[in-house]
């Protein structure tokens, strides 16, 4: 598979990029295209056909694992006092992402289906760079620093991370690939359900405000 389509799928380094190189809004519209083919062609959803409820069930699936990305990214890499703000940042975006799904499902197969897939993509672009930012904040700052060399712990924590960045794709493909469709009800209960439960391990760390998660 060309490098350009492993960062395109590898959601935690869709976020990455978008985080650390800073988007222009034509550069963050083509990512967010590529996002859109990578989900297709990574996501192909066993026997299902291809039909606008099934790209509905991609991006949830896709939510579900940038959420739980974004849960192992925040508590590995967020200074404590850094914690509440960045499980805020990404509760609401996880929110908006889900409702952008929500908003889609609900007019599968009629004209507006297209415009309201764009938003979802979109907001599944802008959850995965959120999602990615603790890492991304770490990594920047050990290459932008100069004194005392490169820290064995913090390096050693990142490499893991990124391992685990492809495990996340490797599990996102397998998981579409357990998907008939029969089983497509039962797929999209258990992404919402996957996306609530960690907003919600997210959510109490912003203690005490009380951000909104998702309903499974």
């Amino acid at each position: 598979m060309p490098p350009t389509w492993r960062i395109a799928i590898t959601l935690g380094a869709t976020g990455i990029l978008l985080s650390l190189a800073g988007c222009t809004s034509s550069s963050a519209t083509r990512v967010a295209r590529n996002f859109d083919k990578a989900l297709q062609e990574v996501c192909p959803l066993g026997s299902a056909s291809d039909t606008d409820r099934t790209h509905v069930l991609r991006g949830r699936i896709a939510l579900a694992a940038i959420a739980g990305f974004g849960y192992r990214n925040i508590d590995r890499f967020s200074p404590e006092g850094d914690r509440a703000p960045d499980a805020l940042r990404l509760v609401n975006r996880l929110a908006a992402a889900s409702s952008a799904l929500d908003k889609a499902d609900a007019s599968t197969e009629k004209p507006l289906f297209p415009i309201l897939r764009a938003d979802y993509i979109d907001e599944l672009v802008r959850s995965a760079s959120v999602a990615s930012q603790p890492a991304g904040s770490q990594v920047a700052s050990l290459l932008g620093s100069s004194a005392g060399g490169f820290p064995f712990m913090p390096a050693r924590n990142i490499v893991t991370s990124l391992m685990e960045d492809e495990l996340y794709s490797v599990a996102f493909r397998d998981a579409c690939t357990r998907v008939d469709a029969a089983g497509l009800d039962a797929a999209t209960g258990a992404a919402r359900q996957r996306v609530s439960d960690r907003c919600k391990s997210m959510a109490a760390w912003t203690a005490p405000l009380q951000p909104s998660c998702p309903a499974p």
